[in-house]
Order: structure tokens, then C-alpha cells, then sequence
């Protein structure tokens, strides 16, 4: 999924209006355009995206006191997400977010908004924000039934691990063990030699 907001100006021909929609547009509004909704009842648009959540922004009409605040039915992949129905005020009212939709899942959605009221209060589609879905996945690395030393022609190497570094340092302390073991046995024997040779010749020195 991206976290990259792409933005959709009202006029983007992605956008299918149907009815009675008028053109506007302030330099405060996205690009200096929108489309006006007023309340008939066969006005509407459409968009089609591929994306995981999808924004609306647009301009609230300065209330007329003797029309009714209008009422907006947007769907989503064909069901009714919201009834959006504001509560205008005596000023205009530019980039209102008036519908984010949940996390959708990845793949196409279709976005409706239609009028659900007869009104000349007007609600302006000024923009759509939507966060677009990965259309690419990275290849796999490629496998392969050889090792990396086989597939080179070279057998392949073998590193040691921890245990086998530590069965290395037991062996090398074994064997110094077992040779200070035969040497110091040697130098007992030796001693023990010298010692009875001396008392060999003691006990002999008497008789001359």
C-alpha cells in the first residue's frame, strides 16, 4: 500500500458527471475549479480507482434562507458509505473534507456522489485524495538446487559456528591438558629414580 495522497482535480476526465452539474471556481479552491451540486435528482458523478482509501473535498455553499441545506448520498462499491447532509452557514465553506472512506482492500473501487434533495443550496466537488494501491511486487530472487560453491565450480565453503569455535578451544585445552599430564608423570619417574638411586648408593656406601 502507498502512503503517497494522489489528488484528483474535479476536472480530471476520470470523473463521469451525469445531470445538471454547474462550473465555478475561485483561486482559493484546488486549481480554480469545481463543479456545483445542486438538488436534482438525476445529478451525479463517478470514479473509478484502484487505491486502499479515497477523500472528498469541496466547497459548502453560503446558505440561502429559503432553501433547504442540501443532502449528498455518496456510495461506494455500490453500497451507501454516507448521507452527507451539512449544516451551511452565512459564509462559503472551501476545501471541506466531506467523506474519507475506511481501509479498503487493495484493488478497483468506485466512488458515487448524487444530490438527495431538491435545493438550490449547492454543495462544490472542488478535489478527490486517494491512496493508491502497489500495482508491482518485486521479483523473486531466482533459486537454485546448488549451493553457491557448487554452482561455481569450487566446493563450497564451510564457516564455523559458535559451538563449533568453543569445541575447538575444549580439544586445544584437552591436549594441553593431557601433555602437561605426560610430563609431569615423566618428571615424577625421573624424580622417583633419582631418589632411589641415592638411596641405593647410601645404603651401600658403608661396606667400602
Amino acid at each position: 500500500m502507498s502512503d503517497t495522497w494522489a489528488i484528483l482535480d474535479d476536472t480530471d476526465s476520470r470523473i463521469v458527471y451525469q445531470g445538471d452539474w454547474q462550473i465555478g471556481g475561485r483561486n482559493v479552491e484546488y486549481n480554480g475549479t469545481t463543479h456545483g451540486l445542486k438538488g436534482t435528482a438525476d445529478s451525479s458523478a463517478s470514479l473509478d480507482f484502484t487505491g486502499t482509501q479515497v477523500k472528498i473535498f469541496a466547497t459548502l455553499d453560503s446558505r440561502k434562507p429559503k432553501n433547504p441545506n442540501p443532502i449528498v448520498d455518496i456510495n461506494l462499491d455500490g453500497s451507501l458509505a454516507l448521507r452527507y447532509a451539512p449544516d451551511l452557514s452565512s459564509t462559503i465553506q472551501y476545501q471541506q473534507s466531506i467523506f474519507s472512506s475506511s481501509i479498503l482492500n487493495e484493488g478497483n473501487h468506485t466512488l458515487s456522489i448524487s444530490s438527495g434533495i431538491n435545493t438550490s443550496n449547492a454543495i462544490w466537488l472542488d478535489y478527490f485524495e486517494y491512496l493508491p494501491s502497489n500495482t508491482s511486487t518485486p521479483a523473486p530472487f531466482p533459486t537454485s538446487s546448488l549451493t553457491s560453491g557448487q554452482a561455481s565450480g569450487h566446493p563450497p565453503q564451510k564457516s564455523l559456528t559458535v559451538g563449533g569455535i568453543i569445541g575447538i578451544i575444549l580439544g586445544v585445552v584437552f591436549l594441553l591438558g593431557v601433555v602437561l599430564a605426560v610430563v609431569f608423570l615423566l618428571w615424577k619417574r625421573k624424580k622417583n629414580r633419582v631418589r632411589h638411586l641415592k638411596q641405593y648408593r647410601d645404603s651401600h656406601s658403608g661396606e667400602h
